[in-house]
């Protein structure tokens, strides 16, 4: 009862709290950054493609709301990839659809859901919720920012090759579980 009651805490203020994404440029192409680095490198959107790009000479250009950024990531049929462990657990976003993958069984369940986030305003900080219509599962997904990285902070919960930089915490039936994210096609 406590984690559930948590855990709804924690969705209700994420649920006002801002979200935003970082637009680059090197003088040759724009990119959005989606979350993810390598030593010398960033992650990132371009013409379509997810691409890997030297992160020198790149100056930001402008930020995408949390409506205009999630558009963006789905229209190109990209989709949130996250997984934890402690038990060992994983789930995508595909738009409106999260796919979870039950730790003990081992079976995907399918769950229709709804994101909540500001769309009034556009800021350095990265986080939404989500949630699905019979209210079995609840989530967030935060954006630690690159301005952390140079402290030495990426998910500290991550399984992939790529640092990233989502934090992602889901309840599925009123247990929590914690890991990151990453974007992928």
């Amino acid at each position: 009862m406590k984690k559930k009651l948590i855990c709804t805490v924690l969705l209700a203020l994420t649920c006002y709290l801002i979200f935003s994404q970082e637009i680059f440029s090197n003088n040759k192409a724009k990119y959005l950054f989606i979350g993810s680095i390598k030593k010398d490198s960033i992650k990132v959107l371009a013409n379509g493609k997810i691409e890997w790009i030297k992160n020198e000479n790149l100056h930001q250009l402008d930020k995408l709301s949390t409506k205009d950024f999630l558009n963006k990531i789905f229209s190109q049929k990209l989709k949130f990839e996250m997984e934890g462990y402690e038990p060992f657990w994983n789930a995508k976003i595909y738009k409106n659809v999260l796919f979870f993958t039950d730790p003990v069984t081992g079976n995907e369940k399918k769950y229709n859901i709804n994101y909540n986030y500001n769309i009034n305003k556009v800021d350095s900080g990265v986080y939404f919720s989500f949630s699905d219509t019979s209210h079995k599962i609840h989530g967030y997904i935060n954006y630690i920012g690159l301005e952390n990285v140079k402290n030495g902070r990426i998910c500290e919960y991550n399984l992939s090759e790529e640092n990233t930089l989502y934090e992602t915490f889901i309840t599925v039936d009123g247990v929590i579980y914690k890991g990151c994210s990453v974007i992928i096609k």
